[in-house]
């Protein structure tokens, strides 16, 4: 088939249908609909200015107690118990979820070896060896505490 017959089937073609996608098949022109798509992909954005206190809330609601089950002896009770010094003794504890994390730095840390130690076992080991990367972990750690950055 020749090209002059699909360019006058394409030139009698209402000037409003020309600005569509169209798709030639056996010789006719198929008018493809237009797609416009359902969202344009967005960079991110920070989130809406709100307080804190807004997205942080208990869990369940402080429960209300009704005025006859107040006279029955219902009464609230705080999500800890309280040990007794008995309790204690016997070896209970509260449950470690209930415990807070501690912020602060719990004590002196102790590696494995002396930056000497270290710097000697580099040396005389192979690479294959796992004491090679434990001295080489542990000078790692002590150029941290030296300087602040693993540089």
């Amino acid at each position: 088939m020749d090209d002059t017959n699909q360019n006058t089937q394409q030139a009698n073609v209402a000037p409003q249908a020309q600005d569509q996608p169209q798709a030639s098949v056996g010789g006719s022109v198929v008018q493809q609909p237009v797609v416009t798509p359902v969202s344009a992909p967005q960079k991110e954005q920070q989130p809406p200015a709100s307080s804190v206190s807004e997205f942080v809330k208990p869990s369940e609601a402080e429960p209300a107690i009704h005025p006859e089950l107040a006279e029955a002896g219902v009464e609230k009770v705080s999500e800890v118990p309280e040990l007794t010094l008995e309790d204690k003794k016997a070896g209970l504890a509260p449950a470690k979820e209930s415990v807070p994390v501690l912020t602060q730095p719990s004590g002196l840390i102790q590696l494995p070896m002396t930056e000497e130690e270290a710097r000697r076992t580099i040396k005389t080991t192979n690479v294959s060896d796992s004491r090679h990367w434990l001295a080489v972990l542990v000078e790692k750690m002590f150029q941290i505490l030296k300087y602040g950055s693993s540089k």
